[in-house]
Order: C-alpha cells, then structure tokens, then sequence
C-alpha cells in the first residue's frame, strides 16, 4: 500500500521500527520536573532543560564536572525507577509479531544503557530489539534516528518511528519517517494513538 502525505510518499509495507522508551513503549514514574529542578541546582541556570539530556552540554558550556555529575544524578533517578516496571503480555505479543513478519526493531532513548537495559530486560523484550541507542551514543534525537537506520540500513520511508514528545516529531518528520506520536503533546501530528500496542493498527492493516 502507498500513502503519500503532503510531498512525502511511504510504503505501508514497513521492515522496520524504531521506537522511544519511556512515555511510549513503557510510563515510568520519573517525576521529570523535579529532576530537573535538581539539575538546575547542579549546572547553576535557569535554563528550561528540555529536552533534558540534550541541553545539558549546552548549558554545561564545556564544564565536564558538571555535565558528568548531572547525568551520574538522572542515571541513578532511571535506575529508581526500574523496580517499577512489570511485565505486559501484550506488548511482548505485539513486538514477537513484529520480529516473526522480519522487521528490525531499534529503540532510540535519552535515557543511559544501563537504566534502559534493566527496563528492557524486566519487559522480558531485550531480545526482540536488534539496535538500542542511548544518550551514551548521542544526546540529539535526529542524531539517534539517523544512527539507527544507517545502522540497520533502512529506508525511511519503509520505516515506523513511534515517540511521544515535538522533538520526536520534529526528528521523525526531518528524517522523513513515519511518525507516530503517542498521547497528546503533539497535538498538529497526522498519527497519533492512545498507548504504543495500538502501532498494530497501523502495521498490519
């Protein structure tokens, strides 16, 4: 099937999908608000801090001490988190059909490997992702994106990419992805869906 949407044509025959984690593959109960209330405190600025792992070198403005110590804090606030997480039958039915029709399946995260590990693992879905890259690769969404489809060798416009918030919109879209935002912080986005197993819907219609 092909749908062309405004100058962009894609082919609804997917090989692959590249999704974030937390807000979209899993809601973690990270109080984001407060940790960057913290993180102000730690690079001394008033500075908004969203997206947060991709400001804080900029803030940092080459003071590594800083910049070290700000992600070492929201490392261990991931990792509080994990204890959280429990297992979804569904979701591990829907990425098991995903692999079983040979799609790639990446998850691209500003989130550290380690805290992204240990909440793929608890999933009990680590073993259906192919690629996951951290801020530990990069800390720039687009970055990310772009990483993941070369390292997977996808075309774009065969290729799914399932986030959250604008800056996975505006990455996804830039990529010329087809981008699917969960929940409503983008309210201009084509696609949205309540939750992610909903992306089945799109995928094997």
């Amino acid at each position: 099937m092909i749908l062309i949407v405004g100058k962009r044509i894609y082919t609804l025959n997917f090989q692959g999908l590249i999704t974030d984690l937390d807000g979209t593959l899993v809601s973690l109960p990270i109080n984001w608000d407060k940790i960057r209330s913290k993180v102000r405190k730690i690079l001394r600025t008033n500075h908004r801090l969203k997206p947060l792992a991709t400001t804080i070198p900029i803030v940092a403005r080459g003071r590594k001490f800083l910049e070290k110590l700000a992600y070492t804090y929201i490392e261990l606030e991931e990792i509080k988190a994990v204890k959280h997480v429990v297992y979804d039958e569904n979701l591990y039915s829907l990425l098991k059909e995903i692999k079983e029709r040979k799609m790639k399946i990446a998850l691209v995260t500003l989130q550290a490997y380690t805290s992204t590990d240990k909440i793929l693992r608890k999933l009990c879905v680590r073993g259906f992702f192919d690629l996951i890259v951290t801020r530990d690769i990069s800390v720039n969404r687009l970055e990310q994106l772009k990483y993941a489809v070369k390292k997977l060798k996808l075309n774009p416009k065969n290729t799914i990419f399932v986030g959250d918030m604008p800056w996975d919109y505006d990455a996804g879209i830039a990529l010329g992805l087809y981008t699917v935002i969960v929940g409503n912080n983008v309210p201009h986005a084509q696609y949205k869906i309540g939750k992610f197993i909903e992306i089945k819907n799109i995928i094997f219609r």
